[in-house]
């Protein structure tokens, strides 16, 4: 056997190993996303953390970030998160009880009596501002300050303190909280901290559910006098009390399992928006000097490049500096005599950037990708066609939905459910079975909330669509009516009754159809 006849099976076999391992490292992303060997990869280093560990170390820089883009700092960020404020809250989600009468053996009479009877006595709670711990706001405006505390600073706090108070039949109270102020104690056990049950001000069992939340008695950062003789308290507030119903409502949209606080809306475009604002700032910097118009005398004479000037000059008025006899003050019409060898130079920088508008664009484009929030809601600029313009406002209206389904489950529900256990306790709802039964107690605590509507860009056209859809079994008219106006179809129906028969009163035409004949439905109801 020769020698190439020895050595080729030999190649041949490590040819084959060599494909083989090739093969492996070219599979999945190894020779892309998360290739490192590549020139432009190899610098693209992110460490490996858990989504607890990654929201510890970066949820308070990035929050105070957020806090400065919002005050100032860039009038995108505070126009975005507005924008979500006033689309998903605005003045506060509204109650419409739906309890389940058929379940409940009720009957449709029974039913309609109960539900105004709960949403009467919701009012009286939730419409004034005792509702509130610190009495500032009612039911409503705790929604929207913590719904846009949770926006700016990753999340929400909201303790349920029974606060008695005269003249006030209920006594739930919502107290707000600012996130910072639930942190880790410095007098935390090391074992809990080094075992992960205490992090980020919130103790959680095996399982990742909350049992306590630490709250300190006022703003680590106050740096008020009295923080600073008496440093901030902390105190263990339980999450469930001893009967299993919450103290303390935590408001947060976690990304990632095992999170348990929240990162700020903006968090993943700060960069983008801190280059905006900077970029922004220097064009309106060099546009104003611009605008300033800058004129220079060049002299070939170095002995003396103001003599000429200063002769020019008629009187002292027409200097910008008397100190300074090379500052000439320009006006309409001015003549001035120039001496041999000066010559006039103006600057040009060259403002306003006619490329400033496109980069500014492309750059919200992106933002608002990333948000969820169309350019044209970003900017509240419809330039385009009505089609292309309903079709950002139904996009960013899926967003807003979608951050309100979320909000009344995780707030306005179990903040009403919580009111509903200390109504019936006291009487002022009877509710039969509502103590002892899980399922009774849920079919009493049926409920819709209701907000601001999308809006319309053509009103006569979205409500031929909202009539043809009710005329064909797709909707209902109190869908249609909370949807388009943010109205409740009942209230309107009685409304329509009581001016119809103001009118006949008074000797008037009738109103007209359909209005007409909800009316008389009414009436004849009554």
């Amino acid at each position: 056997m020769g020698f190439w006849e020895t050595v080729a099976p030999r190649y041949a076999l490590k040819r084959a190993v060599a494909r083989q391992h090739l093969q492996v490292l070219n599979t999945g992303l190894s020779d892309h996303g998360a290739n490192s060997s590549k020139a432009r990869n190899r610098a693209w280093y992110v460490r490996p953390g858990s989504a607890d560990r990654d929201v510890s170390d970066n949820r308070e820089k990035a929050a105070t970030r957020c806090r400065g883009l919002f005050y100032g700092g860039s009038t995108i960020a505070a126009g975005a998160l507005k924008r979500f404020r006033t689309n998903v809250v605005a003045d506060g989600l509204r109650l419409d009880s739906r309890i389940d009468g058929e379940y409940l053996g009720l009957t449709p009479e029974e039913t309609r009596e109960a539900q105004a009877t709960i949403e009467r006595e919701w009012s009286l709670w939730a419409d004034n501002f005792d509702a509130d711990a610190s009495r500032g706001m009612d039911f409503g405006g705790t929604q929207r300050l913590n719904y846009f505390s949770c926006l700016l600073n990753g999340d929400a706090f909201a303790m349920l303190p029974d606060i008695e108070r005269e003249g006030r039949p209920y006594k739930l109270r919502v107290y707000s909280i600012e996130a910072d102020r639930v942190a880790d104690p410095p007098t935390a056990a090391w074992a809990d901290r080094m075992s992960g049950k205490l992090r980020n001000g919130i103790e959680v069992d095996q399982y990742g559910a909350p049992i306590a939340y630490w709250v300190a008695n006022s703003h680590p950062a106050d740096g008020s006098f009295t923080t600073l003789i008496q440093p901030a308290d902390w105190s263990r507030i339980p999450a469930f009390g001893d009967t299993g119903r919450r103290n303390m409502i935590h408001l947060y949209e976690p990304d990632r399992a095992g999170q348990r606080r929240g990162m700020p809306l903006l968090a993943i475009v700060l960069e983008d928006l801190k280059t905006l604002g900077d970029y922004t700032d220097s064009e309106a910097t060099a546009a104003l000097i611009s605008s300033l118009y800058t004129v220079f005398v060049t002299s070939e004479d170095s002995t003396d490049p103001t003599g000429s000037m200063e002769e020019s000059l008629m009187d002292g008025e027409e200097k910008v500096d008397d100190d300074s006899p090379a500052t000439v003050e320009m006006r309409p019409g001015m003549v001035m005599d120039l001496a041999p060898g000066e010559k006039i130079e103006t600057s040009n920088p060259m403002r306003p950037n006619a490329r400033f508008a496109p980069f500014i664009e492309a750059l919200l484009k992106q933002i608002g990708s990333a948000l969820d929030i169309p350019f044209e809601l970003l900017q509240l600029h419809f330039t385009s066609s009505y089609s292309a313009s309903r079709a950002a406002l139904l996009e960013f209206w899926k967003t807003c939905r979608t951050y309100r389904s979320w909000l009344v489950k995780s707030y306005c529900q179990p903040i009403y459910e919580e009111w509903m256990w200390e109504a019936v306790l006291t009487g002022r709802i009877s509710a039969p079975g509502f103590i002892d039964d899980p399922a009774i107690r849920a079919a009493w605590s049926r409920a819709k909330w209701h907000g601001p509507s999308a809006g319309q860009l053509d009103p006569l056209k979205e409500v031929n669509a909202a009539e043809i859809r009710i005329r064909n079994g797709l909707s209902t008219h109190q869908q249609e009516a909370a949807e388009l106006t943010g109205a409740d179809f009942g209230a309107n129906v009685k409304q329509l009754g009581q001016e119809k028969r103001a009118m006949e009163s008074e000797g008037l035409i009738g109103m007209s159809d359909p209005s007409s004949t909800l009316a008389d439905e009414v009436i004849e109801d009554e």
